[in-house]
């Protein structure tokens, strides 16, 4: 589990692009040009396996669980295999400057025990089943991956996803630009050159995305409000605050409160028994 001491020496690190020591590895920041290859593979650290009602599942360890749901779906046609990502993401986030320079890979394996639980080696450093959980949440931290909430149903977060996506599709005009587009929104909008943006992190990428946006909006506002024509009901907040949101604060535009939703899906279960 990781601390909140850690979690601040990570934000530390990640300020500077740095990569985080964990015990005899360093873990390395992904940056722009393994953007489609990361994101074509990242889903396989974010599935909330205690949401799997099996206690079998709940009790595993998160890489005990990936070797597990690999093999459950190995009769099943799929385009990678989990494990194959795994190893894609790892080849990533542990190879440094010198070594893709050089042309070096990663030498990544994995080790069973006589109680058939899972471990790695990365060139040779062992990494147990406990060490791979702590990874699993620093490569989220450094890249700006959100983990699903343990706590939440899977059932009403695949609601909230679906509604946050249908109140995006009618409220905003158009349809989100792809990595090539958001590229020129940024070279455009910065002094950045689409080399200095290829080197960026991706989490440098999408946070200079996202306040090159507010802070737009921020001078459109205060031009409105300037003017005498325009006012609003709360204080303009500045285009340099904190941009963070809490799981409330992401879902404000959809959620329900919790009687009224209790009470629809007590009617829906009402009605299946029927």
């Amino acid at each position: 589990m990781i601390t909140k001491e850690m979690k601040d020496k990570y934000q530390y690190l990640n300020a500077f692009d740095k990569p985080i020591p964990y015990k005899d590895l360093l873990i390395y920041p992904v940056r722009m040009t393994n953007y489609v290859p990361f994101y074509s593979c990242v889903d396989c650290l974010m599935i909330n396996k205690n949401s799997i009602p099996d206690i079998k599942v709940i009790s595993m360890s998160y890489l005990d669980f990936l070797f597990y749901k690999s093999e459950k779906e190995k009769d099943i046609k799929k385009d990678i295999d989990i494990i194959a990502k795994l190893c894609t993401i790892l080849s990533i986030i542990f190879q440094n400057e010198e070594d893709k320079i050089n042309g070096k890979d990663i030498k990544i394996e994995y080790t069973k025990d006589e109680n058939g639980k899972y471990g790695l080696l990365i060139d040779g450093k062992e990494v147990t089943s406990a060490d791979f959980e702590i990874i699993k949440d620093i490569i989220c931290i450094q890249n700006g991956i959100e983990l699903p909430e343990e706590n939440i149903h899977p059932d009403v977060q695949k609601a909230l996803d679906e509604a946050q996506k249908f109140y995006n599709e009618t409220h905003n005009s158009g349809k989100v630009g792809s990595l090539e587009d958001q590229m020129i929104c940024v070279s455009i909008s910065t002094p950045y050159k689409f080399e200095d943006i290829y080197n960026l992190t991706i989490r440098k990428f999408t946070k200079i995305l996202q306040r090159v946006d507010t802070k737009l909006h921020y001078k459109i506002y205060m031009t409105a409000v300037m003017s005498g024509t325009v006012s609003f009901k709360k204080p303009i907040e500045h285009w340099t605050n904190d941009l963070s949101k809490t799981f409330e604060e992401r879902y404000a535009n959809v959620m329900v409160d919790a009687e009224n939703f209790s009470n629809k899906v007590n009617m829906k279960d009402l009605g299946k028994k029927d």
